[in-house]
């Protein structure tokens, strides 16, 4: 959520002023602004994807709850007191 946040303004919002008051390109720097934008933002996604990090988030192996129910898994994984997770 903050790469696309980021993204928009800086890239779309800024190249789309840039487009329309520096070269004076009206609506067509507007529209290369946004695909400026999207193309950014694909890369960063897909640089992203690339790495194998984002498969493990919300496995049961990675969960750190505390409590006796994990929160972060619909299999609602039990804990038991010594802090070891049995399905």
């Amino acid at each position: 959520m903050h790469v696309a946040i980021a993204s928009m303004w800086l890239c779309r919002v800024g190249l789309a002023l840039t487009f329309v008051h520096v070269t004076g390109w009206g609506l067509t720097g507007i529209w290369l602004g946004m695909f400026a934008d999207w193309c950014l933002r694909g890369l960063l996604f897909w640089r992203r994807s690339r790495g194998r990090a984002w498969l493990t988030v919300g496995s049961p192996e990675t969960c750190r709850c505390v409590s006796r129910v994990c929160r972060h898994n619909p299999v609602q994984m039990k804990h038991d007191p010594d802090g070891n997770k049995t399905s």
